[in-house]
């Protein structure tokens, strides 16, 4: 009976883990993804872009009804894949978080 207990309190925990939202903050929704993003912030605030199977942030930008672009075909852009990856990932998800500035 102990070890079945044991079993269930890993289990819910994993369970929990997995649908944990990694390192985003409190309030950070999904704004946008793909490979190719362009998104207007109207608020302040922080755009967030992660890439979704690995849950790595590849890029933070402090919004102030400004544009967010992202672009992995870019060189720039593919640099920064380069940088957070080791090399540009072929088969990547992006999502684009905001989180908007509390007052």
């Amino acid at each position: 009976m102990k070890y079945i207990t044991q079993i269930m309190a890993v289990s819910f925990a994993l369970v929990a883990a997995g649908c944990a939202t990694g390192a985003l903050p409190r309030g950070a929704h999904v704004v946008g993804g793909g490979l190719k993003i362009t998104w207007h912030s109207q608020t302040l605030g922080t755009a967030i872009l992660v890439e979704r199977t690995t849950h790595k942030t590849v890029v933070t930008q402090s919004m102030d009804g400004s544009y967010f672009e992202f672009d992995a075909a870019t060189e720039h852009d593919a640099d920064i894949l380069r940088a957070v990856f080791g090399s540009v990932p072929t088969n990547a998800q992006f999502v684009l978080y905001f989180v908007p500035k509390r007052e």
